[in-house]
């Protein structure tokens, strides 16, 4: 009997110290070099609408790739802290209080994927795609990480979502990435946060409702005007005498209370031609409808905050079709990359990622960088020959047969 047992556990640790570990490869990288620089390992990318024009010809103002031909402040696909404004964060580096940007000049990276405003005459639908395909044959436990940064007030319609398919299967959604409700707001490299950013003047709906018909025409003259007791020069003023150069609006720190000025001050005199936005609307990852605090669960916590802001009244639809819902609480974006990784549930030879996005408006800046696929490879099943056992293997083994040796000797 004693035998039988010695002989027992010995088998049962040689299986445990000495069976060959999985180890887990890159099987996929996408660093989005502008120009390939030997780290990406994929067997194809299409990018679509492709605005990575291999002629080397140029559309943004600031010299870097990526914005459409019609709309040099539209932006999909490849790209640099160049590009635009709004993309870049310059708190630590030419202006001091810059309050909206993401990439600062000491980004160690270089160059990565970002999308703004994707509806313009380039490319009407307002839609762009991105899809790779990787090799991933022989190894299982697949999953993805990607960096990912978003910073502006987003709205219903503006989604971003990446889905993988292997050999042809089931798509997988790995990235489901759309605005949630809330007051958010952004610490810049400088190191100073910011709750508000300034914008132009009149968002969309504010200069079609104040300036019919455009700038320079109507009420929208430029000229000397009294806002508030005091004549100033505006490049276009409200027919809204009562504005006062100020508009209520709430904001992270001040949710009641807070406001926007519409004056700028500058050498040629004060115009009223930017705005204090408040940060709002964020965009989350994999967050679930019906999920208004955010918490992962779709609950009666839900339905009250809901039921009692009037703006968020179509949500209680998905609140009704997700009642009961539990998962993990969704990761909320802001300006700086965050890494998030997603398991891949199925295994196969070829992996195809599918990365869609939908979005229209500018002051809404969405970005993602370092994109990696990785899986499990074990050393056995004609991947490789089995290890010899180490020396931390072979003193665990000792400290399991050495007891039974010193009884029998006893």
């Amino acid at each position: 009997m004693r035998k039988n047992l010695i002989l027992a556990l010995f088998t049962a640790a040689a299986v445990t110290l000495l069976a060959p570990q999985s180890f887990a490869v890159d099987l996929g990288v996408d660093d989005f070099s502008e120009t390939l620089s030997g780290s990406e390992i994929y067997t194809s990318r299409v990018i679509t609408p492709d605005n990575l024009d291999p002629g080397g010809t140029v559309f943004c103002f600031g010299g870097a790739p990526g914005c459409f031909p019609s709309s040099p402040f539209d932006l999909f696909g490849i790209t640099n802290r160049d590009v635009l404004f709004d993309v870049a964060d310059d708190s630590n580096s030419t202006f001091l209080p810059d309050s909206f940007g993401i990439v600062a000049f000491d980004y160690p990276d270089g160059d990565f994927f970002a999308v703004e405003d994707l509806e313009n005459d380039d490319n009407p639908g307002g839609t762009g795609t991105a899809t790779w395909t990787f090799d991933v044959s022989g190894h299982n436990n697949l999953s993805m990480s990607l960096d990912l940064a978003a910073i502006g007030n987003f709205d219903t319609g503006d989604d971003f979502k990446i889905t993988a398919v292997i050999d042809g299967g089931t798509p997988q959604v790995l990235y489901d990435i759309q605005h949630t409700k809330k007051f958010y707001d952004v610490t810049m490299a400088g190191g100073t946060t910011y709750d508000t950013y300034f914008t132009d003047f009149y968002d969309g709906d504010e200069f079609d409702a104040f300036c019919p018909l455009g700038p320079g025409v109507g009420n929208c003259t430029p000229g000397t005007y009294n806002v508030g007791g005091v004549d100033v020069d505006l490049d276009f003023h409200s027919r809204d005498f009562d504005l006062d150069g100020l508009v209520e609006e709430a904001t992270l720190n001040d949710p009641a209370l807070g406001v926007r000025a519409y004056e700028v001050t500058n050498v040629n005199g004060t115009f009223d031609e930017q705005q204090l936005e408040g940060y709002a609307d964020p965009l989350a990852v994999n967050a679930v409808g019906g999920d208004a605090n955010g918490d992962g669960l779709v609950n009666g916590a839900d339905f009250l905050i809901l039921q009692r802001n009037p703006d968020r009244a179509a949500e209680l639809l998905l609140w009704d079709i997700n009642f009961g819902t539990v998962g993990p609480a969704p990761v909320q974006l802001n300006n700086d990359f965050q890494t998030i990784a997603v398991p891949i549930t199925d295994t196969g030879s070829v992996l195809t990622l599918t990365y869609e996005a939908a979005q229209n408006g500018g002051k809404e800046v969405f970005t993602m960088d370092n994109l990696l696929i990785t899986g499990d490879v074990f050393p056995l099943g004609g991947v490789g020959a089995v290890p010899e056992p180490t020396s931390v293997t072979l003193f665990g083994l000792g400290l399991v047969l050495a007891p039974l040796a010193l009884r029998r000797r006893a």
